[in-house]
């Protein structure tokens, strides 16, 4: 066994708040474990120019190079009896715990992955070591902003993992309990995770702390090892699991689900948010001093997937004559590039950072769907019209703003397809009375800021609690719906219910006519894959439209690389001529084969698709990976394996696995 003072225990605390949970959890690990502790700072965030704090969990064998073994724990964790994790040293496996695979979020992120939903792990508590693992670290980098997701470098690492095919040993959910804190016994807890406990102020964050650190002191973790499930990605029989055991893992009987019963540590979970939700209503904030400014429309969009669809939505809007301001909402500096800033610009469109206001005005959480209520929240207009990116207007939709129903109650939604039944989870635990009515469908949403200031500042609050909410509603739409009910704020809503054309949602105005056609599936792409919709109006102007972005916009998007000698180690330099000298077999299993041919300037010559543009390659430690691109985002990954062949599989659409064979 190694000696201990290869093993480093790390966790990360950026911020007041975080730095003084990081060093109380650090003060906890110290006691139960004895390892030494490290805590990522402010200082790391600069260094690796990460564009959050969680991403810092990539560089862990960087910036500590003189550590065998890391541990690493979430700051909002805390060890209740006492450890040693010295005796998985050196294991091959990933030591951590499974998340709740009962999560739409988890069960969605493992679907786009590639495996079952009991595979994922939390990426809040692992043990790590240099030799095997270190490999998926610097994998998990390439992963970013692969999927889109609300788990970020969660699924970045877990993806990583399943493409390695690194092997994890799950040690019991006790390791790492999420919302311990919420049980009404945690006494078998070895490691456990706090509910929301970074939102209280910092006296009683130091006291919850203390009460376990001091209060779980002589008590020691049973044997493990019996509890033990080790799985290997990537393998046809993978793990065994009895259905109690995963009702187990999941906190709650077998057979129940969010939306047909609230049972244990559900239950408690539930009741923790709803007095959150109590509280909340009770101190809704005052309208802020500054004055609202007038009419305007906010998009939220940003990113390679997002930016053809903003582009048609606001080329359309000026198409149509509307010459409304535009806010475009963006979560930080990748997402909009100085080249998308200057192509918008012109049509007078001004680009928000939601990442930089996040710093005067916190949000517990802000990835996706949440930046819609947030956007409606911190806008500077008075009366604003939100809408999707892929959202197009068949009207200029100025004359909603001085409609008599909208002036009469502040705020217009559009209906969804269904409405949430009786039976669902939800109104027991907002407190809401049943009611038959429509869904939102939060494509388009207009409001009077002012007149509505209450319902926003209550509809972020369920959104800034999106890992509960989220996982009883479906995304962001419902908790528009929710906070004007719960207020008893009234709304008007078009009578016309939802037309619906292959991949498209077409809404109507006050007076039935259609307005906008939110096409929510088939999204605007530039490498031309957009299908035809019979009865979508201005199809041939938005095609023209994506015609002037394919030559206006010549930069790479983010996500899309191309290979660059000049950025190359001598031995990706080598690999990458061996792999243009000769032709290639492409060939995607189960579906198709032809041949392909790679350019050294980075293009793919012979067998060229909208899906085979662009390649790159790199190594990771001793194993090489080739990646080919469409003008707009990753098609495939494959690994170069021992008998000369490149294998791996598709990251959109069928995800089927591909090979790159030598054609002799």
């Amino acid at each position: 066994m190694n000696p201990a003072g290869t093993f480093l225990a790390v966790t990360i605390g950026v911020g007041p708040v975080w730095r003084s949970m990081a060093e109380l959890a650090a003060e906890s690990v110290r006691r139960r474990t004895g390892l030494e502790t490290r805590i990522l700072d402010e200082e790391a965030m600069g260094k690796y120019q990460a564009k959050a704090p969680i991403y810092l969990k990539s560089r862990l064998f960087e910036e500590f190079p003189e550590a065998e073994h890391i541990l690493f724990f979430d700051a909002d964790m805390v060890f209740c009896q006492e450890w040693d994790p010295r005796e998985f040293a050196g294991r091959p496996e990933l030591v951590c715990v499974r998340d709740r695979a009962d999560y739409d979020v988890v069960q969605r992120d493992a679907d786009l992955i590639g495996f079952r939903p009991e595979e994922y792990f939390n990426a809040g508590f692992f043990l790590a070591n240099r030799t095997h693992h270190a490999v998926l670290f610097e994998r998990s980098r390439w992963e970013q902003d692969r999927y889109g997701t609300g788990l970020h470098e969660q699924t970045d690492l877990n993806s990583a993992r399943h493409l390695l095919g690194i092997p994890a040993l799950f040690l019991p959910k006790t390791y790492n309990h999420l919302d311990f804190d919420l049980l009404p016994d945690a006494s078998h807890v070895v490691c456990g995770h706090f509910f929301a406990l970074e939102k209280e102020p910092l006296p009683v964050i130091e006291r919850t702390y203390r009460h376990w650190i001091d209060g779980g002191r002589g008590r020691h973790a049973p044997n493990v090892w019996p509890d033990i499930i080790t799985s290997r990605p990537n393998s046809p029989t993978g793990f065994v699991q009895l259905a109690a055991e995963r009702a187990a893992l999941a906190g709650h009987d077998a057979g129940s689900s969010p939306h047909d019963g609230i049972d244990g540590a559900d239950a408690a979970e539930a009741a923790r948010h709803r007095r959150l939700l109590e509280a909340a209503v009770e101190n809704l904030p005052p309208l802020p001093g500054e004055p609202f400014l007038g009419r305007g429309i906010v998009i939220c969009a940003g990113g390679a997937k997002y930016f053809p669809c903003l582009w048609v939505c606001l080329r359309m809007l000026r198409h149509l004559g509307c010459t409304l301001p535009v806010e475009v909402w963006h979560l930080g500096p990748r997402e909009m590039t100085p080249e998308m800033r200057a192509l918008i610009e012109p049509y007078d469109a001004v680009c928000v950072d939601a990442r930089q206001l996040q710093r005067t005005h916190a949000a517990r959480i802000l990835q996706g769907w949440e930046l819609k209520a947030y956007a409606l929240l911190h806008t500077r207009f008075a009366q604003v019209l939100l809408l999707d990116a892929d959202n197009v207007p068949v009207l200029d939709p100025t004359f909603l703003f001085d409609d008599p129903l909208f002036r009469e109650k502040g705020a217009l939604f559009w209906p969804d397809f269904g409405r949430l039944g009786p039976e669902r989870a939800i109104w027991r635990i907002t407190g809401i009375p049943y009611r038959d009515e429509p869904e939102f469908e939060s494509g388009q949403i207009l409001v009077d800021r002012a007149r509505c200031w209450h319902a926003l500042s209550l509809t972020m609050h369920l959104n800034e609690y999106s890992d509960f909410y989220y996982r009883h509603i479906h995304g962001d739409k419902e908790t528009f719906h929710l906070a004007w009910r719960k207020l008893g704020q009234d709304y008007a809503m078009p009578a016309r219910p939802i037309h619906a054309l292959p991949w498209t949602m077409c809404q109507h105005d006050l007076q039935g006519r259609r307005l906008f056609q939110h096409r929510n599936i088939a999204k605007w792409r530039l490498d031309g894959s957009n299908p035809r919709i019979h009865g979508f109006q201005y199809e041939e102007e938005c095609h023209t439209f994506l015609a002037e972005l394919r030559v206006q916009w010549t930069s790479l998007p983010l996500g899309v690389r191309r290979w660059r000698p000049e950025c190359k180690t001598p031995a990706e330099r080598a690999a990458a001529e061996r792999l243009c000298a000769s032709p290639w077999r492409y060939r995607r299993v189960g579906h198709d084969e032809r041949p392909l041919t790679f350019q050294p300037c980075g293009q793919i010559g012979t067998g060229a698709h909208e899906r085979e543009r662009l390649w790159d390659l790199h190594a990771v430690g001793d194993r090489l990976f080739v990646e080919i691109f469409a003008h707009t985002e990753k098609t495939l990954a494959a690994e170069l394996s021992p008998d000369g062949i490149w294998r791996g599989r598709w990251v959109v659409y069928e995800k089927m696995p591909v090979e790159l064979t030598p054609e002799h």
